[in-house]
């Protein structure tokens, strides 16, 4: 029973500790009044709309397969933001749409922190990823399914080096599932950087234990997942094989916002070029170049480097080559050498990506892992690591609440 209770109690104070602080941060955002809505960009010009449009037909009793309000009428369930099979989702035909958008939007900034400490066994280490610039700006420009892909990163690749240690079915079975809940969430970019950071896991985890069954077993996982999340996928395919996304576009187009090599210093001062409103540093926006992890956060990521050094941590090295390779292709043409135009031309799925910086989300993923491997490996008394932790959640506290806003719905 002490062992048992050894086990629940961490868990317990961490999933207490992050609902404080998602409460915290979203404050009376997550109860609006009638009438108000927490501000995102896309919810109030897209995403709200199509809510309404399914709950309304819903309600009349006909399921709204088509949309035919746009351009000559078009697909609607197939839409990859509509994600109507998705769990979560079905907040939007609960409860009032003002009320839902906040609590979904809070429910996965939660459900990424608590993944990334499940995955790293640190507290802290899910605080960074969570309330980084990656989630908190696409909080305020309404990303909600990108967001919501994003959450399951660290969930997916913990299924993974779970499924890679250990050769039972039931875990193998357990990764497929959580990374088909991935693909079902939307925005289908994210699960693809989660294969990447699945593959580099793998790929370290199979030459440390000089095995190929790590690569073998990610494989398979990720077949399962693609294989049980094939009846949204398949249709979500066509979808996008009939838009304009199919179209060959110049690596010009692919390429554009890459981030500069003063984009650097957003990530010692998340404003070094101004705020969400105020914003003139290089395209195409704020949002996109954000990936703030707190002055703490990076200086606790630097001393984990230094550890997995010392200590050859596969899993470390994994999240600084995971790192590397997001802050690389996010650079593009700006790197000293363009690996975004290798894999333009030799990977089929960059043919369908743009604008480089989003593969922050690998940046933010990478430095949060190495922030919890530093902070746990502090040389102090557990009272000052505690202050110190202190100190980066009121810096990630203040930041993250100046991208919550009430506005008219």
């Amino acid at each position: 029973m002490r062992m048992l209770r050894f086990i629940k109690r961490p868990n317990t104070i961490a999933i207490a500790g992050y609902l404080v602080i998602v409460l915290v941060v979203f404050g009376g955002a997550l109860l609006p009044p009638k009438g108000q809505m927490i501000f995102g960009d896309d919810i109030h010009r897209q995403y709200y709309f199509y809510r309404q449009f399914f709950n309304e037909w819903v309600g009349k009793g006909i399921f709204p397969w088509w949309n035919p309000f746009l351009f000559g009428g078009e697909p609607f369930i197939a839409n990859p933001v509509v994600n109507i099979w998705y769990p979560p989702n079905w907040l939007f035909s609960v409860l009032p749409l003002n009320a839902a958008y906040s609590l979904h939007l809070a429910l996965h900034i939660f459900w990424a922190m608590l993944g990334m400490r499940q995955l790293t066994k640190n507290w802290m280490s899910g605080v960074v990823f969570g309330l980084s610039g990656f989630f908190m700006a696409r909080t305020f420009a309404g990303h909600v399914d990108v967001i919501a892909a994003a959450s399951w990163m660290p969930w997916v690749v913990w299924a993974n080096v779970d499924a890679m240690s250990r050769s039972e079915k039931k875990l193998l079975i357990r990764a497929a599932f959580v990374f088909a809940l991935q693909l079902l969430s939307g925005y289908q970019t994210m699960a693809f950087f989660t294969v990447i950071a699945v593959g580099v896991v793998a790929v370290v985890r199979s030459i440390t234990t000089r095995s190929t069954k790590p690569v073998i077993r990610a494989a398979l996982a990720g077949g399962g997942g693609v294989g049980l999340a094939a009846f949204h996928l398949v249709p979500v395919a066509e979808f996008f094989r009939q838009s304009i996304r199919t179209f060959p576009f110049p690596y010009t187009w692919h390429s554009y916002g890459a981030m500069e090599w003063k984009s650097l210093l957003q990530f010692i001062n998340p404003f070094q070029f101004g705020n969400q409103y105020t914003y003139a540093g290089p395209p195409p926006n704020f949002i996109e170049h954000s990936a703030f992890v707190g002055i703490g956060g990076l200086v606790a990521a630097a001393i984990g480097i230094w550890v997995v050094i010392q200590k050859k941590l596969w899993l470390g090295i994994a999240f600084a080559v995971i790192a590397l390779f997001g802050l690389w292709v996010s650079l593009g043409p700006n790197a000293p050498i363009d690996l975004q135009y290798l894999l333009w031309k030799v990977v089929p799925m960059y043919k369908n990506l743009r604008i480089p910086p989003r593969h922050l989300i690998l940046v933010v993923f990478g430095l949060a892992g190495l922030a919890g491997i530093g902070l746990h490996a502090l040389p102090f008394p557990r009272v000052v690591r505690y202050l110190l932790s202190g100190v980066i959640v009121l810096e990630l506290v203040w930041f993250s609440r100046g991208f919550i806003e009430l506005r008219s719905v």
